[in-house]
């Protein structure tokens, strides 16, 4: 459980570096990261309770996340089941510090 905990917390992590980038200031940053995370995060955390959000949760990112721990906590799954959702979450993370290097690179180059 630990190791979906930690690929979460890097995918999203690289998500917030990535949107700090993106912002002239730190109002910004965080303005731009209300308005990015609250529709990336509730329909997955609500999928269970609409059909529309159950349809549209599975193409975001954190839709592994909620389903890995959903599933070691509450369907007793082996965590070696949830493999493949890690290493979407993991180069999901890497793609978005990618694009964060070459942000901070071309910021720099100004």
């Amino acid at each position: 459980m630990g190791f979906a905990i930690g690929v979460g917390s890097f995918c999203f992590s690289a998500y917030g570096i990535f949107l700090g980038f993106l912002c002239q200031s730190q109002a910004d940053a965080r303005t731009l990261g209300v308005i990015f995370y609250l529709p990336h995060l509730l329909p997955s955390a609500l999928s269970e309770f609409s059909q529309k959000l159950s349809t549209v949760a599975p193409f975001l990112p954190s839709y592994p996340l909620f389903e890995s721990i959903r599933s070691i906590l509450l369907d007793d799954r082996a965590i070696s089941t949830l493999f493949p959702a890690w290493i979407y979450l993991f180069f999901v993370g890497l793609l978005t510090f990618f694009m964060s290097y070459l942000l901070m690179k071309k910021r720099w180059r100004m």
